[in-house]
């Protein structure tokens, strides 16, 4: 966990000149960027779109590394995890305990990558995913994120995510 903790505060606090972009733009209103590590040259890729309430959701991928995050736009807690949960479409609600950023304002997908694979899946064939965790006072934060061209822009990154 500490591991995807530090890549995604890499991600999140690098500006693109710091890896060569090799492509970027956006599909069906979410964000691609495709980019090399000058150094090791090693490819990473993300997807992201926009939520209500400023929040985000990303999608990176670096290698077998695969890190699925929400960004909240809203102090969560504390601590290094937070009850969430979470609805894909109008299934069943699925309550998990989720790590949160070293910011406290984002969640990411805490299991283990064939879990993390299995999230993803479920994403791209959904149309809709909500959210929900409580903050220190027990007030709840919900987001909700429109799902609707994810699966075409993952097209765009699929062969950086060893995910299959």
């Amino acid at each position: 966990m500490k591991i995807k903790q530090l890549l995604l505060t890499a991600l999140l606090s690098t500006s693109a000149a710091v890896f060569a972009v090799e492509d970027s733009g956006e599909v069906e209103g979410w964000r691609y960027q495709i980019s090399s590590d000058p150094i090791t040259d090693e490819d990473n890729a993300f997807i992201e779109v926009d939520g209500d309430w400023g929040s985000i959701l990303t999608v990176y991928c670096e290698g077998e590394e695969l890190i699925i995050y929400f960004g909240m736009n809203d102090y969560i807690s504390e601590f290094e995890g937070a009850e969430v949960d979470y609805r894909l479409d109008k299934n069943a609600p699925v309550s998990k305990f989720w790590q949160t950023s070293r910011s406290r304002t984002g969640l990411m997908y805490p299991n283990s990558p064939d879990a993390e694979k299995a999230f993803l899946k479920e994403l791209l064939s959904s149309s809709t995913f909500a959210l929900r965790t409580y903050n220190d006072n027990d007030n709840p934060i919900t987001r909700v994120w429109d799902l609707s061209g994810m699966s075409a822009a993952y097209q765009k990154i699929k062969s950086y995510c060893k995910t299959e």
